[in-house]
């Protein structure tokens, strides 16, 4: 994660520099964020969470949980 807590900005600095459990702690905070009023919804981090299978089933597992 960066500096200030949120995952990599670009898609190559998250696979260079994040895991995918990490992915998956920004991203359930996101979640939960937006269930509690935030006007920004999550989403999959410009596609990130999705073109690769490692951090697909993170994000999969985050609808399944939500």
């Amino acid at each position: 994660m960066e500096p200030d807590g949120v995952l990599w900005r670009a898609m190559p600095d998250v696979y260079a520099h994040a895991t995918p459990e990490e992915a998956l702690i920004e991203a359930t905070q996101s979640s939960a964020r937006w269930r509690r009023g935030s006007t920004y919804a999550p989403g999959s981090h410009m596609g990130t969470l999705q073109f690769d299978p490692r951090y697909l089933a993170m994000y999969l597992s985050i609808g399944v949980e939500f």
